[in-house]
């Protein structure tokens, strides 16, 4: 199986062995060019699935994180949100004792 391109993964899970037995058994064997692009399409493949999977995960944090957002964001009043706004706008200043000013250093 091995000179045939099998993975050492696919040999023990044929035989019901570990894969690391299968490696022992197996990694002495020479693979031919067409043994040897079966494993390489097989790794690309893998590779090709993982990429997919990640991508899934990622898509799925970003639509729940963008639904939480929308949802937060429709719930805020109007005069909340123009206070939101002033205060993004705004840099903040502590001076003295209980004092906060908000300024902005853009001339424009």
């Amino acid at each position: 199986m091995r000179k045939k391109g099998y993975s050492y993964e696919e040999i023990a899970d044929k035989f019901g062995i570990a894969k690391s037995t299968a490696f022992l058994w197996t990694n002495k064997e020479v693979l031919n060019n067409i043994a040897t692009v079966r494993l390489i399409k097989r790794e690309w493949i893998g590779l090709k699935k993982a990429n997919e999977v990640l991508k899934n995960k990622r898509n799925a944090i970003i639509n729940k994180i963008t639904n939480n957002v929308i949802e937060y964001l429709t719930s805020i009043k109007p005069e909340d949100k123009l206070l939101c706004s002033i205060l993004y706008w705004a840099e903040g200043a502590k001076i003295g004792n209980n004092c906060v000013k908000f300024v902005n250093s853009d001339p424009f």
